[in-house]
C-alpha cells in the first residue's frame, strides 16, 4: 500500500522507492522527530509519515525509528 510523506511541500512516497516512517506515539519522542525534521511550527497528524529526503536520517537511528517499505 503506497504511503506518502506528510512533510509540507513533499510529494515523496514509498511507491517511488523512498523510505517513509510513522511518527512515534510517545509525545516526547514524537517531538524529537518533529524537531529533527527541521520544519518550524509543524503539527503532523497522528497518522503522519516522514520520508528520508530532507532529513538528517542519522538522528533517527537512536530514536527507535521503524521504517515502512
Amino acid at each position: 500500500m503506497p504511503a506518502g510523506c506528510s512533510a509540507p511541500k513533499c510529494t515523496n512516497s514509498n511507491k517511488d522507492g523512498y523510505c517513509c516512517t510513522t511518527f512515534a506515539q510517545d509525545p516526547n519522542l514524537r517531538q524529537k522527530w518533529i524537531d529533527a525534521a527541521g520544519v518550524p511550527d509543524w503539527k503532523p497528524s497522528k497518522s503522519a509519515l516522514l520520508c528520508e529526503v530532507g532529513t538528517e536520517a542519522y538522528k533517527f537511528y537512536n530514536l527507535n525509528l521503524n521504517f515502512i517499505m
